[in-house]
């Protein structure tokens, strides 16, 4: 039976244990691929290893493995070879690493905070800026491949709309921050609804907590959830429907629902001013290991744990019970994932889906350009939809003049429509004057009213006052 859900992982490429109770196939560093169910080797590619964050994962027929080496140069495998397909040199050392789900985008964190976005069909250095002051060590892309988040230690996240990165006059500003931590971030985790309508966003951070966000403007703290003193969270696992997320801080794993139950009829999401705080670790390890990658499974039904050690365990949910542990790699596990099979896939675990290696189209990979360049066309997906009905007034173009077609004709459609909305927005004005005027002729009124029921309250009290004194002058005056 072929394999369904495969399990991804990398060793680090800066430290290494022993090897001695190994088996002699995990004691070279390699990209692994297991069954999930089984825990069975499927493949591997051999001499790979990276540092966390410096992998990246595209799924697809035509995706592929891309880590940052010992050396900074970023290797690509491609699931339908057997050999790695290509060596790509960046200007700077990468410490962080993502590719879009699109296939389109590769996107790349330095030591020095500057971000760069490269096509990967053409190699062509699409945007360069420097949104940190501090390393950026973690980027997510959002599920749609138009949203890429950065974090760093500098404790701030920003996040950067893909359509505007490639603008050369949008000048890198970010479309939205989040900012609330106090220490520096050391993970991010995207949802599976998230992208430009919205969706949510967790940062985990030094300062032991880990914050959700809203993905809409203005980009709200929906709540934040606390780990016990002296614990860092180093890794976030969300759950793919959102309902609950699992944090690595050392070597205990804790668990956080995002809903509560208050009754057999109501079940509310968690939230508020209040931080949620963390009961006891649902797993723990010894001493002398730690967490280093977590992944969940695309359903949801495993949870998976790298060790330092190099082991990978795979638990049942929500029973937490361990059911495998792989031994991997000979040093700590860097990266974890999941993904569905790729058809491509060659070699191993029954074959990759009716072809051999020959039979497959490598990933097209070009050199990364190390500068960039102006007026040159970006090509971006439009989707499956009717040409017609994209026909474009104009042709994009980075960092060249807008040529607009139809120029005579869609100026003239222009100045009539700007002219409605000015005689739209004058119209609005006059309504808006009007109705504060009589807003404030009424409070007027209604304040002299009240002025005027005091004034009368008052001489009523004065001409009580001044009956009582004349009656007591009289009963003095009798007596």
């Amino acid at each position: 039976m072929v394999p369904v859900e495969l399990v991804l992982s990398l060793p680090s490429a800066s430290a290494s244990t022993s090897t001695a109770h190994r088996p002699a196939s995990s004691s070279t560093p390699a990209v692994h691929l297991h069954d999930l169910l089984t825990a069975a080797p499927v493949r591997q590619w051999k001499h790979a290893a990276a540092e966390r964050g410096a992998v990246a994962v595209c799924g697809g027929a035509h995706g592929g493995v891309w880590a940052v080496g010992e050396k900074g140069v970023v290797g690509v495998w491609a699931w339908g070879k057997e050999q790695q397909v290509a060596k790509l040199h960046t200007q700077e050392k990468a410490c962080a690493l993502a590719v879009s789900p699109n296939g389109l985008w590769l996107a790349a964190g330095s030591e020095t905070g500057h971000l760069y976005l490269w096509e990967i069909a053409s190699g062509q250095l699409v945007a360069s800026l420097t949104p940190h002051y501090r390393a950026l060590t973690s980027l997510a892309f959002t599920p749609d491949s138009a949203v890429l988040v950065t974090a760093s230690p500098d404790a701030r996240a920003h996040v950067f709309l893909v359509a505007r990165l490639l603008d050369p006059a949008d000048e890198g500003r970010p479309y939205g921050t989040f900012g609330d931590h106090t220490l520096g971030i050391t993970a991010v985790a995207v949802g599976r609804t998230a992208g430009v309508g919205g969706g949510r966003c967790w940062t985990a951070s030094e300062d032991g907590t880990v914050k959700m966000w809203s993905m809409h403007p203005p980009f709200d703290l929906l709540a934040t959830f606390a780990l016990p003193p002296a614990a860092v969270p180093a890794h976030l696992a969300v759950d793919p429907l959102e309902r609950f997320f699992y944090v690595a801080a050392g070597s205990r794993l804790f668990h956080f629902p995002m809903f509560v139950r208050r009754d057999e009829l109501r079940v509310e999401a968690v939230g508020g001013d209040a931080a949620v705080k963390a009961e006891s670790p649902v797993i723990s390890l010894d001493a002398s290991e730690t967490i280093t990658a977590l992944a969940l499974s695309l359903s949801a039904t495993h949870l998976l744990t790298g060790t330092s050690a190099g082991d990978i365990h795979v638990h049942a949910l929500p029973s937490h019970q361990r059911l495998h542990v792989v031994a991997a790699h000979p040093g700590p596990v860097a990266h974890l994932s999941t993904l569905p099979r790729p058809p491509t896939l060659v070699g191993g675990g029954g074959g990759g889906g009716g072809g051999g290696a020959a039979d497959w189209v490598a990933t097209d990979v070009r050199p990364l350009e190390r500068a960039r360049r102006s007026g040159t066309d970006v090509w971006a997906p439009l989707g499956t939809q009717d040409v017609d009905a994209l026909r474009p007034t104009r042709r994009v173009r980075a960092g060249a003049e807008l040529v607009p077609r139809d120029t005579h004709d869609d100026r003239a459609a222009l100045e009539a429509e700007n002219r409605k909305l000015r005689a739209a927005l004058e119209r609005a004005v006059r309504v808006n004057e009007r109705m504060w005027a009589g807003v404030v002729e009424l409070k007027m009124d209604e304040y002299k009213a009240g002025e005027d029921v005091e004034m009368d309250a008052e001489s009523e009290d004065e001409a009580s006052e001044d009956e009582e004194e004349d009656e007591e002058d009289e009963e003095e005056d009798g007596e």
